[in-house]
């Protein structure tokens, strides 16, 4: 237990920080932050030009596993966006990094980064209808360029195949230990010491899902806190912003993403985006949206 606590002690410290430093600053600071997001993404793919391993179906990069790779594309991907809700970027850096985004999914090719990218991307295009024809182009010259390639081979196959590999399923990412041990569900069971739950099958050594852990590990009780907690950030974020914290916790149905610690930036960052948006126009300086 104190092993998570530990995890958990640090993101929230981090949430804090993040969170202070981005609400005092001026507004300008979420146009750097836009900026150095994009050159992070551009840079992962250039970088993948040399760290691509041929004899792995999913790469990492420079990441310890697929998944992580996936999952900080997400992450990365989802702050750019809300910056781009307010600053405006020349359309190639836009484009660049979104196209970024999408091709180093598809090199994780990780299921629940794609589809959770891609909605991401629709949440984006109801709020920015301007830019749905300059990303259709670019998606059409990606199409071309990758079209016939193995990577577009993989990611086909790699979507059809959703729902029929054997962790497909509730017990294979350890949802079962929910009904399986249903004493636990008032106060919860911990994070520890999961040898307590291996059953035969597939179960992991947790339970791949952010909201399955929060229940499983600290109950009702918690979960309620958890959604709680939540709400007070939609309020203080605005429920539009909220909205950009779905893909992530869509994602988190196969996955538990409490402990990357850029989830909790991104938290903090949504609750900074919402006071930028409630500041006077006549405060706003040039370059960012109102």
């Amino acid at each position: 237990m104190a092993g998570a606590a530990s995890f958990y002690a640090f993101n929230i410290m981090l949430f804090v920080v993040v969170l202070r430093a981005t609400i005092q600053k001026d507004p300008t600071s979420l146009r750097w932050i836009g900026y150095t997001t994009a050159t992070g993404l551009t840079a992962q793919a250039l970088a993948s030009l040399a760290l691509y391993n041929a004899g792995e179906l999913r790469q990492t990069l420079l990441f310890n596993n697929p998944n992580q790779l996936g999952y900080w594309v997400l992450l990365s991907a989802t702050i750019f966006l809300l910056c781009s809700n307010r600053v405006r970027f020349p359309p190639l850096v836009q484009v660049t990094a979104m196209l970024s985004s999408a091709y180093l999914a598809a090199l994780s090719l990780s299921k629940a980064t794609m589809i959770s990218l891609f909605v991401l991307y629709c949440l984006y295009f109801f709020k920015n209808p301007r830019v749905v024809l300059a990303m259709v182009f670019a998606a059409g010259i990606g199409i071309v360029v990758l079209g016939d390639t193995e990577l577009a081979d993989k990611v086909t196959s790699r979507m059809e195949d959703i729902g029929q590999q054997r962790d497909d399923n509730a017990t294979g990412r350890g949802y079962d230990r929910i009904w399986k041990h249903p004493s636990y569900l008032i106060l919860g069971a911990g994070e520890e010491a999961t040898y307590r739950f291996k059953g035969p099958g597939l179960a992991p050594d947790e339970i791949h899902s952010t909201i399955g852990t929060v229940l499983f590990s600290y109950g009702v009780i918690g979960l309620g806190l958890f959604c709680y907690w939540l709400v007070k950030i939609g309020r203080a974020a605005g429920y539009t912003n909220l909205a950009y914290v779905f893909p992530l916790l869509l994602y988190g149905i196969t996955h538990q993403g409490l402990r990357f610690s850029l989830f909790w930036f991104v938290l903090a960052f949504v609750v900074a985006a919402g006071v930028a948006d409630s500041r006077s126009p006549a405060k706003t300086p040039v370059g960012v949206r109102r």
